[in-house]
């Protein structure tokens, strides 16, 4: 029997499984539409890190370094939440964000934690709740952020929702919009230019493809992936921000962070990213690839073809690594390939839940691994 499987916000159909990420459905009354104060409030105050190898992440040639100069493979987990609670009137975080919450994820031993965002939060525009929006996102989100980076964690920020319409990032957009995407990679440039132990994913899943691009670049979606162009999709018309845009804006702060890049078929597809790249006055840029069982490139036939290929120009990190049905066969046999070739990879997600919804590292936020949870405590347990 078919079902809608929704991984970090791509929706397909499967025979029977569970889905990575799914957001809890919204309230049952929407929350009062509010307008936060037009004043700009500043930047919140990023403390700097504590000096140590893993307080600069940077790029030499295909490999990411340490601030010693060492070689890293970034091995660690998504804490997914902070994309839909805000937008849904319910929260910041789907869970915990606190020191506890930090320690268990610390003691799976894992170098690095993806956290999910929404620009629209962050920005704080009209229609969200200002109580979770706005100045207290930005504050709960550089909170948890410090606790993670006092761990001795790498961390990734990633634009997970998009929308050009005030208030609705609700949904994944094939790409983000130039309009807030923009303006919030600036400020999150500016918010942690001086941490290079942050990394940005500026946006988690593209899905460009023709049919939502209107033929732009003679057809050419690469090129609207790396310039941006008009795009339909999800219900809006829309310019897409392009990758290098993104890049400039990011690097306009004087941020020098890593920048990883999705590819096409919501990151699944790198095949044209090395001849698309986007131009980096900081030669810190990397491919961010997504696989799952039921990916078209789920196989080391095509890992070799496509993502081993691309890893002899640039880094490669798998920034979701999961299987439907909680087993750990797939991921198990995706770590021995990555392995080989030190290619990162991080868990979906540290968020318990049932199976049949989210493929669930763990059953409970004290960090109870499930049997795929465990496949990567296990491997982390070996760095």
């Amino acid at each position: 029997m078919l079902r809608a499987l929704s991984i970090g916000s791509l929706v397909v159909l499967v025979a029977c499984g569970s889905s990575n990420g799914e957001a809890p459905a919204p309230p049952s009354s929407p929350p009062t539409s509010a307008v936060v104060d037009g004043g700009t409030p500043p930047p919140p105050v990023v403390p700097k890190p504590t000096p140590g190898a893993r307080s600069v992440l940077t790029v030499t040639g295909n490999r990411l370094v340490d601030g010693d100069g060492k070689d890293v493979q970034l091995l660690g987990v998504n804490y997914d939440g902070a994309e839909y609670m805000c937008v849904q009137g319910r929260g910041i975080f789907d869970g915990p964000s606190d020191d506890a919450l930090v320690d268990a994820i610390a003691a799976w031993k894992p170098n690095v934690v993806r956290v999910p965002l929404n620009p629209h939060c962050w920005l704080g525009l009209d229609g969200l709740d200002p109580q979770w929006s706005g100045q207290a996102y930005k504050d709960a989100i550089v909170t948890f952020v410090n606790r993670l980076r006092a761990r001795n964690l790498y961390v990734v920020l990633e634009a997970h929702w998009s929308s050009t319409i005030p208030g609705q990032a609700t949904k994944q957009q094939p790409m983000i919009d130039r309009e807030y995407g923009l303006p919030f990679w600036k400020s999150m440039g500016e918010t942690w230019k001086d941490d290079r132990g942050v990394v940005f994913d500026p946006y988690n899943e593209p899905f460009l493809d023709a049919s939502n691009t209107n033929g732009a670049f003679d057809g050419d979606v690469w090129e609207c992936w790396r310039l941006g162009c008009t795009v339909q999709g999800n219900g809006e018309q829309f310019i897409a921000a392009g990758y290098q845009p993104l890049v400039d804006e990011i690097r306009d702060t004087g941020a020098k962070n890593v920048i990883l890049m999705g590819g096409l078929d919501y990151a699944n597809d790198l095949r044209g990213m090395i001849a698309h790249l986007p131009n980096d006055r900081e030669h810190a840029i990397a491919a961010s690839f997504h696989v799952y069982d039921f990916n078209r490139c789920k196989d080391e036939g095509c890992w070799d073809g496509e993502i081993a290929k691309v890893a002899e120009t640039i880094p490669v990190v798998t920034l979701e690594l999961g299987q439907t049905d909680c087993d750990r066969d797939f991921v198990e046999r995706y770590m021995a390939w990555a392995d080989a070739r030190k290619i990162g990879f991080l868990g979906w997600t540290f968020n318990p839940g049932d199976c049949g919804k989210r493929p669930s590292l763990v059953t409970d936020f004290d960090g109870t691994p499930t049997a795929f949870g465990a496949a990567f405590k296990d491997r982390f347990a070996t760095n």
